[in-house]
Parts: structure tokens; C-alpha cells; sequence
């Protein structure tokens, strides 16, 4: 039996686009290259420091793509996503999923796989034709970074948001990563779909979470990710911190029954220096280990 190995790895984070933005973007970069991510799924970058974003991540050796944030909507906050050239080549691009969120996705493809191969899918039973393949029948990797609506009344527009996203990875044919800031609780119901535990409009899905497999198989619970103290946080409060709880509401997921397969998450626990996190955002990053092929 072939051991599972981990390849690659991938990390989720927003990082807070305050005014101070400029003064921490190198030192977000910097933990970013030390963490070890070959990509970062980036949100709230700051729109008004575009060219600073992209120097700060070229000192790292790493290609950055920004999508900016809606201003007709007042928001000056956007997405991105950061790749090491060395490990990925960038196939396209595709800006918001033609739809009014945020929403960027890039099609990836090793290096160490270029130029790109194509191999049948195992799935290739008639009793299984709706569900994703095992292995997916090329050699690209769709990541899309996300960053949900906020508010405990947006509920309904980030389970339509989810679902487009769905929808585009069903259509993709290979293997694909979601991860952001989905400003969801774990047991609302864009996060219940995703998981494939709600069906909407007789539809339904499967993504598997990176935290949740890492449990599953024995590791640690997963952890808050919205902080309520620290450095960036004290700042900003005008409310008793001590009284809220941290809640976890970014995630990394991985689409389809991805245990084992080519990009699927290792299913083990990797760490971050989260104390040195809070003097960088008010949220916390999450990384996974993805495996070999």
C-alpha cells in the first residue's frame, strides 16, 4: 500500500483591511511564507493599497491576484489569492463566480505536472452519476477564496452564495478548494449544506472541512477564528470582550468525497503561531496539508 504523502499546503485568512493595513501587510506576507502555504486564500484586502499588497507578497516570492472590493456598495475591502510560483502555474482566472459577492477562483496546475495530463475518472459506475469522482480526470486545482455576507440576518444570501459556488465547482470536473470568511456558525445552513447534511430545493451536496476530518481522525477540536482580544482587537472594541465568545466561522473546504484523493486534505493537524495572529487581524488563519496524487 502507497503511504499518503503531503505535497502541498493551504491557508485561509482574513486580514483585516483597517487603516493600519500598511503597516502589517509585509509581516502578514512574512508569516504567510513562513507557515509554509503554497497558497493563501486572502480577505478584506485593502483596496486602497493595491500596490503595496502585490510588493509585499513579490518579496516572498509569491504571485498575488486581488479582486477588489464593491464600492458601489460602500465596501472598500477585497479578495485575493497568493500562490508560490515555484510549486503552481496559473491556468485562469475567474473574477466573482458572475455574481454580486466576493468570490475569486484560479485554476492551478503543478509544476511538477506541467504540461497538463488528462486520466480517466475511477467513478465510472452508472449507480454513482451524481456523485463527484474520486479522482477527478485532469490535473488542475480550483481554489476559490470567499468572504460571506455579514450578520445573522444575511443567512439566507450566504446559503445562495454557497450554492452558486457549488454549482461552479459541480461544473469544474476537477479538483477544487473553497476557503474564507464565510461569516457562518457551524450550524447554519450554508455550512449544513456544504457539510451535505441539508438539502435545498431537493439538492444537495458534499464538501468536506479540513478541521472537521482533522477531529475525525483523532486530532484537535477546530478552534475560534473570529478573535474577541489580542492586540488588533483591543484596539477596535467599544464593548466587553471578555464577555464574547471567539467563534469559528472561516473554514477550508475540500469539494466532493475527497478522502485519499489527489489534493484531498491530509487529515492532520498543523500548526500556527495564532498569539503572533492577533497582533497581525481579529481573525485567525487555517492551513491544511494537502496530499500528493
Amino acid at each position: 500500500m502507497n503511504e499518503l504523502r503531503t505535497k502541498y499546503k493551504i491557508l485561509t485568512w482574513n486580514i483585516l483591511g483597517t487603516d493600519n493595513y500598511p503597516e502589517r501587510i509585509n509581516s502578514i506576507a512574512e508569516f504567510i511564507k513562513q507557515s509554509g502555504a503554497n497558497i493563501a486564500l486572502l480577505q478584506e484586502t485593502n483596496d486602497n493599497h493595491f500596490k503595496q499588497t502585490i510588493e509585499a507578497f513579490d518579496k516572498i516570492g509569491y504571485v498575488i491576484r486581488l479582486q477588489p472590493g464593491n464600492k458601489e456598495a460602500g465596501n472598500m475591502s477585497g479578495i485575493g489569492i497568493a500562490y508560490d510560483p515555484h510549486y503552481f502555474l496559473e491556468v485562469s482566472i475567474t473574477n466573482r463566480l458572475n455574481e454580486p459577492f466576493r468570490a475569486l477562483a484560479i485554476d492551478l496546475l503543478p509544476t511538477s505536472k506541467a504540461p497538463l495530463t488528462k486520466r480517466p475518472a475511477k467513478y465510472i459506475s452508472t449507480d454513482h452519476q451524481y456523485e463527484p469522482p474520486l479522482d477527478f480526470g485532469n490535473d488542475i486545482l480550483t481554489v476559490i477564496s470567499y468572504h460571506g455576507h455579514w450578520g445573522a440576518f444575511a443567512q439566507p444570501r450566504r446559503l445562495d452564495q454557497v450554492r452558486v459556488i457549488d454549482n461552479y465547482a459541480k461544473e469544474k470536473g476537477n479538483a477544487v478548494i473553497l476557503g474564507g470568511d464565510f461569516n457562518a456558525m457551524p450550524g447554519e445552513p450554508a455550512i449544513q449544506y456544504l457539510r451535505g447534511n441539508l438539502l435545498v430545493d431537493g439538492q444537495a451536496t458534499y464538501w468536506v472541512e479540513a478541521q472537521d476530518l482533522v477531529q475525525q481522525l483523532g486530532g484537535p477540536a477546530p478552534y475560534g477564528t473570529s478573535f474577541t482580544h489580542g492586540p488588533i482587537v483591543d484596539n477596535h472594541q467599544r464593548f466587553n470582550i471578555h464577555r464574547t465568545p471567539e467563534r469559528r466561522i472561516d473554514y477550508l473546504f475540500n469539494y466532493g468525497f475527497s478522502y485519499g484523493r489527489q489534493y484531498a486534505f491530509d487529515g492532520w493537524s498543523h500548526s500556527l503561531d495564532i498569539n503572533y495572529a492577533r497582533s497581525l487581524s481579529d481573525h485567525a488563519p487555517l492551513i491544511a496539508g494537502l496530499l500528493d496524487s
